[in-house]
């Protein structure tokens, strides 16, 4: 069961164009439908689904900063500063009954998404120059397009769609990568698995 799991999470994470899918035949009888116990157990261990395409579309990162050193800096700057300010909402409009300042749940919500927001971008660009500086201190060529902005301008986000497929899926991507995918597709390459 772990080995499915672990091929199913390598068909996850290569890309499509190295695939090869089996192609259905029309003239086959056995559809995706009708496929018995295999398919059964090929969809409780396949978390896409039988029929689903395979692999992870090509990356759609945002654009990379011109000047990313002080781009980075005002990012950390504006993050910063926006941390501190719903940091402070969130205490001071706490410390009020519900009954003494009008929409205090409201506020405390805004303040509570902007908290996390602000933080998540501000861990982002400390790991990012710290990047950034131990691979200058250390002689090595930095590649400015595996660090882009986090999130880029949320507000700008059209659809649903376009922020979970070109902002925020991208972002745990990298990590899954990292984390989840290459281990395994090591694992598997090592037990020979088809």
């Amino acid at each position: 069961m772990g080995v499915c799991c672990m091929h199913s999470v390598h068909l996850t994470f290569t890309t499509r164009s190295r695939i090869d899918a089996h192609k259905v035949d029309s003239s086959s009888k056995r559809y995706h439908s009708d496929l018995g116990w295999s398919g059964a157990f090929e969809m409780l261990t396949n978390f896409r689904g039988i029929g689903m395409n395979w692999g992870v579309p090509s990356e759609k990162l945002p654009a990379v900063y011109k000047h990313f050193v002080t781009d980075t800096l005002f990012e950390m700057l504006k993050h910063h500063v926006m941390y501190v300010t719903s940091t402070a909402a969130i205490t001071r409009l706490s410390q009020y009954n519900p009954d003494e300042v009008m929409g205090r749940d409201v506020a405390i919500t805004v303040a509570v998404y902007a908290l996390g927001w602000s933080g998540l971008n501000l861990m982002y660009s400390i790991v990012s120059l710290c990047v950034y500086t131990l691979t200058k201190l250390l002689g090595l060529p930095f590649d400015k397009s595996r660090w882009p902005p986090l999130f880029n301008n949320v507000i700008t986000s059209d659809s649903v769609r376009t922020f979970w497929n070109n902002k925020w899926q991208c972002l745990f991507r990298r990590h899954f990568m990292m984390c989840g995918y290459k281990p395994a597709f090591n694992l598997i390459n090592a037990l020979s698995i088809p």
